[in-house]
């Protein structure tokens, strides 16, 4: 599975980067799984690269707070989502872009 990260803070032209990292794995428990179809770069991701947006996390980092997906797994105890809807993450995902229903 591919993720952007940055490893210093600057330009992000410079510090961002595509990475090989391992697969997210099986849903657990009120969680999905999706692909991510679109990732916007707004004005916060070009701060956050920077290093002037409110949230420094230890480097390496991975930019960006919402993207669009379409779901392949979901855990038990998710009632309102399948496999092949469409997504909306609205929050800093996990590493490898894991979240919650």
């Amino acid at each position: 599975m591919k993720r952007i990260d940055i490893f210093d803070y600057g330009v992000p032209e410079d510090v961002a980067r595509c990475v090989e990292v391992p697969d997210v794995g099986a849903p657990g428990l009120g969680e999905v799984v999706f692909d991510v179809i679109a990732f916007p770069v707004n004005p916060a991701d070009i701060g956050f690269c920077r290093g002037g947006y409110r949230l420094r996390p230890p480097l390496p980092a991975t930019p960006g707070a919402e993207c669009v997906g379409r779901v392949v797994a979901v855990g038990d105890a998710v009632r309102h989502t399948k496999p092949g809807d469409l997504v909306i993450n609205l929050s800093r995902a996990r590493t490898g872009r894991r979240a919650a229903a």
